[in-house]
């Protein structure tokens, strides 16, 4: 049996990458110019305001911004007084910290979930 048959030169010439660049003569600006410009609609920043503002108002009412200052000033004062900090203060600044960014990436990358 050969070591390379035709097939596999086949493969190997079309599969193969090819270093020739090919000047387009500006081709790809011009279509890129006639394409429409996709703008933000006004509605998905409402709605990512509303969204905030629910958020807002829900963390509020539901005094979760005590918990989040006790766990803030536990792991603060841990941390001066060289303490291990407690779990609880550890799990609620990563969950408020990991959802912070996760909002910004998303809205950065203007992506929905």
């Amino acid at each position: 049996m050969k070591s390379m048959d035709d097939f596999d030169k086949f493969l190997k010439n079309k599969l193969q990458r090819t270093e020739i660049n090919i000047a387009d003569d500006g081709f790809t600006e011009k279509v890129l110019d006639r394409l429409p410009v996709d703008e933000p609609a006004l509605s998905r920043k409402l709605i990512l305001y509303f969204a905030c503002s629910i958020g807002a108002l829900i963390f509020v009412v539901s005094n979760g911004y005590k918990s989040l200052l006790i766990s803030m000033i536990d792991l603060f004062s841990n941390g001066i007084h060289l303490i291990k900090p407690t779990l609880i203060s550890m799990v609620v600044i990563s969950a408020f910290a990991g959802i912070s960014f996760c909002i910004v990436r998303i809205e950065f990358e203007k992506q929905t979930i």
